[in-house]
């Protein structure tokens, strides 16, 4: 009898809103690390050398469905299996296909969503119209994105966010968002915030990570350390109740050598929450 729990490792290398290849570069290198890293095999979907596009969010969706609704079919069908997941993707905006199965899995699921940014625009709120800053909009039923929702808002930590637009903010605030800015004692401060009990799902955009740490397309100041990062991802582990990990958006260096580096990086401050997932 194995002394694991089954998890599966889900690899989103397919274009998905991505504007640069090193994003779906980025998502290969980091799932083969966590692979040799946990003994994990990397079950992948979608093509990487799709050319990436500057896109709408309406265009984006549209190339990117095919690709999700595969994704939102193989988490459904792992989750009623009793399978954990670790999904690792090149964009955020794959997080459409995955946060409503795992609402729907998991009654009164909390997500704890390290991001820089919040990711919480509607079609009419969006100055860019950019797909992957809309997916906590999509989730937590502000608008239809055709692939689902179930996500309650008011059990949504945000952790690190601190490039917020002016027509974001209000809808974050109005639908109660939990948010827990960097600064001093932040692991303290992110137990604090979690909403009572109840299961959680973990995802990290890299763009979290101080643009000197980590390499991740967009660049805000002010972020955390990965230590900071890999000690909230301990206190997560250590109250027992995560039951998914997502990770999102390293755009991979063309330095092949800097891509590997990074890669095992991310993999160790990651390292908590996989092997939480993987106790029996």
């Amino acid at each position: 009898m194995s002394d694991r729990a089954a998890v599966s490792l889900i690899l989103v290398q397919g274009p998905v809103s991505d504007r640069t290849p090193g994003a779906m570069r980025g998502a290969a290198a980091l799932a083969r690390a966590l692979a040799e890293r946990h003994g994990l095999a990397v079950e992948a979907f979608g093509e990487p050398d799709a050319a990436p596009r500057d896109e709408r969010w309406e265009a984006a969706l549209r190339r990117a469905r095919p690709l999700l609704e595969a994704v939102a079919a193989r988490l459904a069908r792992g989750l009623a299996a009793g399978e954990r997941m670790v999904v690792v993707a090149g964009r955020c905006a794959s997080s459409l296909a995955t946060l409503p199965r795992f609402a729907a899995a998991h009654p009164g699921l909390g997500v704890v969503w390290f991001d820089a940014h919040g990711d919480f625009h509607t079609p009419q709120s969006t100055p860019t119209g950019y797909l992957g800053g809309m997916v906590l909009g999509a989730a937590t039923g502000l608008w239809e994105s055709g692939l689902g929702a179930g996500l309650d808002p008011r059990r949504l930590v945000m952790v690190g966010a601190r490039d917020l637009d002016p027509t974001e903010l209000p809808l974050i605030e109005a639908q109660g968002v939990r948010r827990v800015p960097p600064g001093p004692d932040l692991p303290a401060r992110l137990r604090a915030a979690l909403p009572g009990e109840g299961p959680l799902l973990v995802h990290v955009d890299w763009d979290v990570l101080d643009p000197a740490a980590f390499p991740a397309e967009y660049k805000v100041p002010g972020g955390l350390r990965p230590a900071e990062l890999r000690a909230c991802l301990a206190a997560l582990a250590a109250t027992g109740r995560v039951v998914g990990l997502e990770a999102a958006e390293f755009d991979a260096p063309d330095d092949p050598h800097a891509t590997a580096i990074a890669a095992a990086i991310g993999a160790e401050v990651l390292r908590p929450v996989v092997e939480r997932l993987l106790a029996p």
